[in-house]
């Protein structure tokens, strides 16, 4: 329910930030084309007094001289005036813009990043998919997919309240993040199920990984804050699959799935590869 609640309002402030900023554009922009209106008129009249002082200058005598240069050089100097106070207000418009960029950009990243565990979201992870697979089939260079679930998370749930499943959630997220490199996309894929891209890896590379990230969450210890009473030892299952050059993205995602599904019912707490299921689905001896 918080997890519910938490995206609701995620939610509503993306969109109450894009609305936000969407008025502060038009706003900022009106007044930028109102102020270049307005030095646009300007300059026109004081090009135009220009070409007066030039047809009064002709045959003028000493003092008519004069005092139309002291007119033009007033001018001139209002017009040196109104022109810095021109750049002044479009310093202040290019600042006002380049924080609307900064404030949108905090809007992308909140609406890519699960609220709960600070991983990548469902929507992030599969902008992150599409542009692996572009990547791939440009340069040729392999990549993985991690597919990994918590086991017994429901009934641990259900055991000991959602909050204590929260905690445990972050704590995978955050094993995630320490096991892998930088170049790599951990993601929470929905619920208790999480994933991650392995760039550059081919499937022995990313069974190495996977066997990494379950041994390390296998040593995580689950206890409760209060009573300092320990609740058990987290596992994880995990499914391992290699992009096929041309395969649609789903069925990258099926093989890794069903390898995921094959490490649960080999029961639990191990790695399995894409080879460890056959064509029907079952479970290679």
């Amino acid at each position: 329910m918080a997890e519910i609640h938490e995206q609701f309002f995620r939610s509503h402030r993306a969109l109450s930030a894009i609305g936000d900023a969407t008025a502060r554009v038009e706003k900022t922009i009106g007044t930028v084309t109102e102020t270049l209106s307005d030095s646009g008129h300007r300059v026109s009249k004081y090009g135009c007094n220009l070409t007066d002082f030039v047809r009064a200058a002709e045959g003028a005598s000493p003092t008519d001289l004069q005092r139309l240069a002291g007119d033009i050089l007033a001018e001139t100097q209002q017009m040196a005036s109104e022109s810095e106070q021109l750049q002044e207000r479009l310093v202040a418009a290019g600042s006002e813009i380049q924080r609307l960029r900064h404030d949108l950009d905090e809007v992308r990243r909140e609406a890519l990043t699960d609220g709960l565990t600070g991983l990548a979201n469902r929507k992030a992870f599969d902008l992150a998919l599409a542009q692996q697979v572009s990547h791939c089939l440009e340069s040729g260079e392999p990549f993985a997919l991690l597919m990994l679930d918590i086991d017994h998370f429901k009934q641990f749930n259900d055991s000991f309240g959602h909050q204590l499943g929260d905690g445990v959630l972050r704590l995978v997220g955050r094993t995630l993040l320490d096991s892998v490199k930088g170049r790599d996309h951990p993601a929470r894929y929905g619920g208790e199920e999480f994933a991650v891209i392995l760039r550059a890896t081919a499937l022995q590379g990313a069974l190495a990984v996977a066997e990494q990230i379950r041994h390390a969450i296998a040593q995580k210890k689950i206890v409760r804050r209060a009573t300092n009473e320990e609740l058990g030892r987290l596992t994880i299952s995990i499914g391992c699959a290699q992009y096929r050059l041309g395969e649609p993205i789903r069925e990258l995602i099926r093989r890794a799935d069903h390898a995921l599904y094959a490490a649960k019912r080999l029961g639990r707490n191990r790695v399995a590869a894409e080879y460890d299921v056959l064509p029907d689905g079952a479970i290679a001896e």
